[in-house]
C-alpha cells in the first residue's frame, strides 16, 4: 500500500492535479529566475557605473597631471569606455566558450588571476543570460506527458531512462520534459546498478510527495 501514497495521506492526485501542481511550481521557480535575473542585471549595471565612474576620474587625474589643471577630459571618453566594454562582453563570452568548465582551481598563474580581475565584471553581465536560461516553459501537452511521467514513477518508483522512449516517444519533448522536470527538482536521474534511473526527487514539492510528507508517509504506510 504505500506506493499508492506517495503524494498525500491515502489519495494520489489525479492526472490534471499533478499537471496543475508541475505548473505552480514551474511558475514560482520562474518568477524566481525572473527575479534573480533582475537582480543580477542591477549589480551588473551598478558595476558598470562604478566602473565608468572611476576610469572617468582617473582618466581626469592622468590629464590633468600631464596637461595642467585646466585640462579637460577627451570628449571621446564615453565612446572609447562603452567600446572598451563591449570588447571585454565579447572576451568574457569567448573565454567561456573554450572554457565552459566553471569550477575553480586550486591553483591559478598569474595571467589567470588578472584575467579574473578584468573579466569579473562582464562575467557577471553575462550571468544574467545564464541565469534566464534556466526558465522553463511547458505546454498543455508537455504537462500532461510529464504528469504522465511523475504518476508512473509514483507506481514503479524508477523507470530505465532506455525505457522513457516508450512513455514519451518524442525525442525533443522527452527531452524538454525531463530537463524542466529535473531542473525544479521533482525527478532527479542517477546511476544505479551500472545504468541510469529516473526517479521522483526527494526535495519535489510537498504536494507531490516530498520531504514535508514524510511523516504522513509512513504513518499511513504503517
Amino acid at each position: 500500500m504505500r506506493s499508492l501514497v506517495l503524494f498525500r495521506r491515502g489519495d494520489r492526485p489525479q492526472p490534471r492535479d499533478t499537471a496543475r501542481i508541475i505548473r505552480a511550481h514551474l511558475a514560482s521557480h520562474n518568477l524566481r529566475v525572473a527575479l534573480l535575473s533582475l537582480l543580477t542585471l542591477a549589480v551588473a549595471s551598478g558595476l558598470w557605473l562604478l566602473l565608468y565612474a572611476v576610469s572617468h576620474w582617473l582618466t581626469l587625474l592622468f590629464v590633468t597631471a600631464v596637461k595642467g589643471i585646466d585640462s579637460a577630459l577627451p570628449k571621446e571618453f564615453p565612446e572609447l569606455f562603452w567600446v572598451s566594454a563591449a570588447a571585454l562582453l565579447a572576451l568574457a563570452w569567448l573565454d567561456h566558450l573554450l572554457h565552459p568548465d566553471a569550477r575553480p582551481k586550486d591553483h591559478k598563474s598569474v595571467g589567470e588571476i588578472v584575467l579574473d580581475l578584468v573579466l569579473a565584471i562582464p562575467r557577471a553581465t553575462l550571468a544574467v543570460w545564464s541565469t534566464l536560461s534556466a526558465w522553463q516553459h511547458l505546454s498543455a501537452s508537455d504537462l500532461a506527458q510529464a504528469a504522465a511521467l511523475v504518476e508512473r514513477l509514483a507506481q514503479e518508483r524508477r523507470l530505465r531512462l532506455q525505457s522513457l522512449p516508450l512513455e514519451i516517444p518524442d525525442a525533443a519533448q522527452r527531452f524538454k520534459i525531463l530537463f524542466a522536470l529535473q531542473i525544479v527538482q521533482i525527478i532527479d536521474i542517477r546511476r544505479e546498478d551500472r545504468e541510469l534511473w529516473v526517479a521522483l526527487n526527494p526535495l519535489r514539492p510537498a504536494e507531490l510527495g516530498g520531504e514535508k510528507t514524510r511523516d504522513a508517509i509512513s504513518e499511513t504506510s504503517s
